[in-house]
């Protein structure tokens, strides 16, 4: 497609052009996402065992919207929902410092919603895209979440492949129990900010 904006001449040009214009502004239009992948999940917001392990995975599904309003600009819309059915199971050593959670921040059931902006390669180029937002984590009580991500992929007029892989965090309310429980514990309220990660494959169909 570029090639040939490139070595036209004479009366064709004008109109080659143009439909090269064309389709660079095809391949910049809004598109929507459907990926889906594995993802892990934090201890503090799966298993809460605290000390003892706990962190746990399972598949996700994800559907985007992707606008492009200004030239590299990306704003990103995102929508995920994973199921946690890889929990690691909690140990039985006991620690005289541990971090205890409120039960209603345990999901099983793993959803967030985020708005993204970022940065894309030009058109004639391989896709490379690099976001950050916030959001919302669902699923149980509401928490703040922050996300970084980076995607990877096909180029083309119609369905390309799409892979991405993202970081979040949130912010989860906790306590810190100093002694053995029952015997001499003291406890204080903290503040711990869980961390996970996603990898998804999927594709992204521009809208006409």
């Amino acid at each position: 497609m570029h090639e040939d904006c490139l070595v036209c001449f004479g009366g064709r040009a004008c109109g080659v052009r143009q439909r090269c214009r064309g389709a660079k502004s095809r391949d910049r239009r809004a598109a929507i996402a459907i990926t889906g992948g594995l993802t892990s999940i934090p201890d503090e917001l799966g298993a809460q065992c605290g000390r003892n392990g706990g962190d746990g995975g399972g598949p996700e599904a994800n559907g985007a919207l992707v606008i492009r309003p200004w030239r590299l600009l990306v704003v990103q819309g995102d929508l995920r929902a994973a199921v946690r059915v890889a929990p690691s199971g909690c140990t039985l050593i006991g620690f005289n410092v541990d971090t205890t959670y409120n039960a209603e921040d345990r999901r099983d059931l793993f959803a967030t919603s985020t708005v993204q902006v970022g940065i894309e390669t030009p058109a004639n180029l391989p896709l490379l895209r690099a976001t950050a937002g916030m959001g919302v984590l669902w699923g149980g009580p509401m928490r703040p979440v922050a996300v970084v991500g980076v995607a990877a992929g096909t180029r083309g007029q119609n369905m390309r492949l799409l892979l991405t892989v993202e970081r979040m965090q949130s912010r989860v309310d906790a306590t810190e129990v100093v002694g053995f429980p029952r015997l001499d514990a003291n406890s204080r309220p903290i503040v711990v900010r869980p961390s996970w990660y996603a990898v998804r494959v999927g594709v992204e169909v521009p809208l006409r």
